[in-house]
């Protein structure tokens, strides 16, 4: 058996992600959301992998570049992910609070 990221929340049904545009480019605001709370009987720690989730995002909105000649993984190798922790509202970084 191999381990796919993400595999439990690509099959929740509590945990949730938003995705908001922002104003600079090639920039968004990812929020992540679990609705399952301790008074759920079989709630437990869900893992997500944020990297692996802007990977699927960034092949789900360029597909187009996937072709004969480039693979998903060519593609993805010269991709670099920053991810930068806010507070609730996404104004302030979490490192500046």
């Amino acid at each position: 058996m191999t381990y796919e990221p993400n595999s439990v929340y690509k099959i929740s049904k509590t945990i949730k992600t938003l995705v908001y545009p922002t104003t600079k480019n090639n920039e968004i605001l990812l929020r992540i959301a679990n609705y399952e709370d301790r008074f759920d009987l079989d709630a437990a720690v869900q893992h997500f992998d944020v990297n692996a989730w802007a990977r699927d995002f960034y092949l789900e909105a360029n597909a187009h570049l996937v072709n004969s000649a480039k693979s998903a993984y060519e593609i993805l190798a010269t991709m670099q992910v920053n991810i930068t922790e806010m507070n609730l509202a996404g104004i302030k970084s979490l490192a500046d609070v």
